[in-house]
């Protein structure tokens, strides 16, 4: 079968020198450091790399793992984006269409053992972002990211990830998904429509007011509420998982959802509610419900509720908010100063896969540059969970209202609807 090789046309680079070096270096080294690296450079910049043998080579992979997609390839790409996990061709069917193949980077599984194997690079490496010293148990936090990463190397999970996203995207106008081929993929490989990107994510700001407050207001669904409602975050929130297209925001990326626990939920919407109605309840409990190490979060007590102000102000300003003034972290700092390591190292693994969501929306929607009304979604959330919270501190197994509530598992108890 005879296949025509293409080239991708290289977008607009966004990183400074200083960056690109450091993102080279991180690739160099493996997938676990590339994608810690991500979590401190959320530029919009996808690598494109140029090897036509490699090219050849996924060719022949997809004739053994997807017979049916190398039957209808035409043309290939023979340069491609290499991501942490997973590398990116284009491909050119014979009915003229373009999709997106996506397939593991070789050897993956055993590149992310060696990286296990060789955990201190790794807490050194972040070791200069959360002060090693006043940090407890950075090995076990080092761990539990590795361990993230290689459930994000099964494909299979990625197309159910998909699946739970589309059910949230499917009321959407603005912020899209583009369309999975299920006949075409599997735990080897999956394909989705390519979307050429016909503008860059730092142009969002110039984009007309109605646009740009629609798709604020999608983000907020996603990234805000279906979290606290349906319990799923969605994790890997950096820039390059998004291109701009014909009036669309893509999301191209969705190898990692993250479980929040009822409990977790039941506590932050609690907050919310003594936070706006002046409550006194213990915010240290709240906080230890919510997985936090109560001896450590200890000598912090005293500013949690200001600290929560701070973190859930988009939930508590009735009127528009301008997120461009949020600025949590330097907040947070000014509040907290040396306690901040207290609350970051009394922290549960999900608080940092949460923080790490809000870091990339953050970003997302200062771009975007459009004030956004969220006290609606507050009211919702607190008429959803109204009877929830008079008993928020769940020492049970079992939730307060079972008649509302379904068994999931391993993800425990689940609010119907």
């Amino acid at each position: 079968m005879h296949v025509e090789y293409f080239k991708i046309k290289e977008t607009k680079q966004t990183k400074s020198f200083g960056q690109k070096i450091l993102s080279n270096i991180a690739q160099s080294r493996g997938a676990t450091l590339q994608k810690f690296s991500q979590l401190f450079d959320n530029t919009e910049n996808r690598t494109l790399k140029l090897d036509q043998e490699y090219s050849k080579k996924i060719l022949e992979k997809l004739s053994q793992v997807s017979p049916s997609l190398y039957k209808e390839i035409r043309a290939i790409s023979e340069n491609f984006y290499q991501g942490s996990i997973g590398n990116i061709h284009c491909a050119k069917l014979n009915n003229g269409s373009k999709i997106a193949i996506k397939t593991t980077r070789e050897d993956i599984e055993e590149k992310l053992f060696k990286d296990i194997n060789n955990i201190k690079e790794v807490t050194s490496l972040t070791s200069r972002f959360v002060n090693g010293e006043k940090f407890k148990d950075l090995d076990s936090f080092a761990n539990q990211f590795v361990s993230s990463i290689r459930e994000e190397c099964s494909f299979l999970t990625e197309i159910k990830n998909y699946d739970q996203l589309s059910k949230i995207f499917d009321s959407f106008e603005v912020l899209t998904l583009p369309q999975l081929y299920k006949k075409y993929s599997n735990d080897n490989v999956i394909v989705f429509d390519w979307v050429d990107a016909t503008d860059e994510l730092e142009s969002l700001s110039s984009k007309n007011i109605e646009f740009r407050e629609k798709l604020q207001y999608e983000l907020n669904a996603l990234f805000l509420k279906f979290p606290l409602v349906h319990g799923l975050c969605y994790e890997d929130s950096n820039l390059s998982n998004y291109l701009l297209a014909d009036k669309k925001l893509f999301l191209i990326d969705y190898g990692k959802l993250t479980f929040i626990p009822l409990k977790t939920r039941l506590a932050i919407v609690k907050i919310i509610d003594e936070l706006l109605n002046n409550g006194d309840a213990s915010f240290i409990d709240l906080y230890n419900q919510m997985g936090f190490n109560k001896e450590v979060l200890s000598p912090a007590s005293h500013i949690l509720r200001d600290i929560s102000k701070i973190l859930l102000a988009p939930f508590l300003c009735e009127t528009k908010f301008d997120l461009r003034t949020w600025e949590p972290t330097q907040k947070i700092d000014n509040i907290a100063h040396n306690l901040k390591w207290n609350i970051r190292s009394s922290a549960p693994y999900q608080y940092f896969s949460m923080t790490r969501s809000f870091f990339g929306y953050l970003k997302l929607s200062k771009m975007i540059n459009a004030k956004t009304n969220n006290f609606p979604t507050t009211k919702e959330l607190l008429h959803f969970y109204k009877d929830d919270i008079e008993t928020y501190i769940v020492n049970k197994e079992r939730p307060p209202k079972l008649s509302v509530y379904e068994y999931h598992g391993d993800q425990g108890w689940i609010r119907k609807g």
